[in-house]
């Protein structure tokens, strides 16, 4: 089976990133030094399998993209019910962006328009709210804000000008689930005796293991992975 997001990821050390995972971890277990590096690189990856197992989360989100190729004066691109216009020059208040010298100039003045937070005009807005529009190389993705637009509908007047597509983009894993793997490697990390279940005849086995893992701070809670927790099959 392929590893899942939080597994691939969330890296121990990733290039560019400051703090690392690393750093992070070792300074919310309180380590100095590079003794247990090791240890705790397996229990950070051991700790991301484990919350990957209860998320059953891909991380992805289906967003429209939109790719600029040769665009004129008077192509348009609809977004959620506003209309967005090319144009020798800019207008902020008509809709209109500009056409720039290279298809991801263009790209930028319409970017800027989507993400405008500017009120009147013509159209009493300019922006789309709940929606955040990025550009690459000529290639617009529109992403939703959390919590603010549950659909985007993107239509355009030349399909080979502006080609619109639904795309499979990766979402933010959230806070929580860093917060989490931190603090289920800090429990293992400092009550390894709590994984030594002792053979305890008879009847309430599980009970008493339990109830020693809890004694120890080995018992697992999932409460901040539960929101983002996936039912495969629904």
């Amino acid at each position: 089976m392929a590893d899942g997001p939080v597994y691939t990821r969330i890296e121990w050390e990733e290039e560019d990133a400051d703090p690392t995972e690393k750093t992070l971890v070792k300074a919310y277990c309180n380590v100095d030094g590079t003794t247990w590096d090791d240890l705790l690189e397996r229990l950070f990856n051991a700790a991301k399998r484990k919350a990957d197992a209860f998320l059953c989360n891909p991380f992805k989100e289906l967003n429209s993209q939109i790719t600029f190729s040769g665009v004129e004066a008077n192509d348009w691109i609809e977004v959620n019910g506003l209309m967005y216009t090319a144009a020798a020059s800019g207008d902020e208040d008509e809709l209109e962006f500009a056409v720039g010298d290279t298809d991801s100039d263009t790209a930028d003045n319409f970017v800027a328009l989507v993400n405008s937070t500017t009120l009147g005009g013509s159209y009493d807005e300019v922006g789309v709210a709940g929606v955040t529009a990025a550009n690459s190389e000529g290639v617009v993705t529109l992403t939703r804000e959390f919590g603010n637009v549950d659909d985007i509908v993107v239509r355009s007047s030349d399909e080979d000008k502006l080609l619109v597509r639904q795309v499979w983009t990766n979402a933010d894993i959230p806070e929580e689930v860093r917060t989490w793997l931190y603090q289920y490697i800090f429990r293992q990390f400092r009550n390894p005796g709590a994984l030594l279940q002792e053979s305890v005849a008879g009847k309430g086995h599980q009970m008493w293991v339990g109830m020693k893992s809890e004694e120890s701070g080995m018992g697992v809670n999932f409460d901040l992975l539960i929101p983002y927790k996936k039912v495969v099959g629904l």
